[in-house]
């Protein structure tokens, strides 16, 4: 099953070079799944944090969403970062 995700993490200098299009992991204690970064919703007056809508890789279970506590980008640097709140939507 695909699962799509709302992720939210701090608004920092490294985190704005995570783009549309990007793969990221999200990485908890059960294992590692791989996403990509659909859109990315800037901070603004009402948002302090970015958000990410993440579409999970298909090979991907439910139960591994919970206790997602980082997520990491490999292309272009290395970014790695707290995830602040993960809402699955789908």
């Amino acid at each position: 099953m695909r699962y799509e995700v709302l992720v939210a993490i701090a608004d920092t200098p490294d985190n704005r070079t995570i783009e549309e299009g990007d793969p990221v992991e999200l990485i908890g204690r059960y294992g590692i799944v791989q996403a990509r970064v659909e859109i990315r919703i800037h901070p603004d007056g009402l948002l302090q944090d970015i958000m990410l809508h993440l579409r999970i890789a298909r090979d991907a279970a439910g139960w591994q969403l919970e206790g997602v506590e980082t997520l990491r980008r490999f292309e272009r640097g290395i970014v790695q970062t707290p995830v602040l709140e993960l809402r699955r939507l789908r």
